[in-house]
């Protein structure tokens, strides 16, 4: 099978997963596509983002009637931002060790039945952690779908779509800054365009067999992969 064609495989799966759950866009892709054609990540991977959130996000925009993440937004910005400074110091083998254990602590005692306190701290803090991660591996899921919690499936997407489409934002124009938005970068996220577009059509029919009280555990689920997946490229 060719790379092409695995990359879209990839793409139309992860997009599907991420319009069931409101997550899992990142989670899935950036572990697979660094593994199939690192150049893919973070930046093409990034920028289809954008349109993967504001897709998923717009068909359940009746779920923004309460902005539930602005405090994790908020936090997330500043924290984009410093990623980009601290990465080249801590290099790419310790970070991916250092995220990928934190992410698996933390979705495994989610898991386990430890909630993360309500309120805005915990928000802001797990907000803050998803910045970093968005800069530094285009995956900002983990911390705030283990810290955040909706009853209703049509807020969680739409809540989770919006933070997500923020910190892409912020993480892009980060490292245009610093001088990773080539033009090389963006004909690389062509290559990611007709999965996404399959997983955009199909995502609706898949969403439409899953319960709503399986969303939250599959996420979770999605981000414990994330964790062990970030884990195992630190040994490569």
């Amino acid at each position: 099978m060719s790379t092409a064609l695995l990359v879209s495989l990839v793409l139309a799966v992860a997009v599907a997963v991420h319009v069931v759950t409101g997550s899992g866009f990142g989670l899935i892709a950036a572990p697979l596509l660094l593994a199939l054609d690192p150049e893919l990540v973070p930046v093409p991977l990034l920028l289809v983002s954008l349109l993967v959130m504001a897709a998923v996000g717009g068909r359940d925009r009746a779920g923004l009637r309460h902005l539930d993440l602005w405090p994790a937004a908020l936090a997330a910005v500043p924290a984009a931002v410093a990623a980009l400074w601290v990465a080249p110091h801590l290099g790419r083998q310790t970070t991916a060790v250092v995220v990928g254990a934190a992410v698996v602590m933390a979705v495994v005692a989610a898991l386990r039945g430890w909630r993360v306190p309500a309120g805005r701290w915990p928000l802001v803090v797990a907000g803050g952690f998803a910045g970093a991660l968005s800069t530094l591996a285009a995956t900002p899921g983990p911390p705030i779908v283990v810290a955040y919690r909706a009853s209703d499936p049509v807020r969680l997407r739409a809540n989770l779509c919006l933070f997500f489409l923020v910190t892409c934002a912020v993480s892009l124009g980060t490292l245009a800054v610093a001088g990773d938005l080539s033009v090389h970068a963006l004909g690389e996220t062509a290559r990611l365009l007709p999965g996404v577009l399959l997983g955009l059509a199909l995502g609706p029919a898949v969403r439409r067999r899953v319960p709503a009280t399986a969303v939250r555990p599959v996420a979770l689920w999605l981000c414990l992969a994330a964790g062990l997946a970030l884990l195992s490229t630190a040994g490569t």
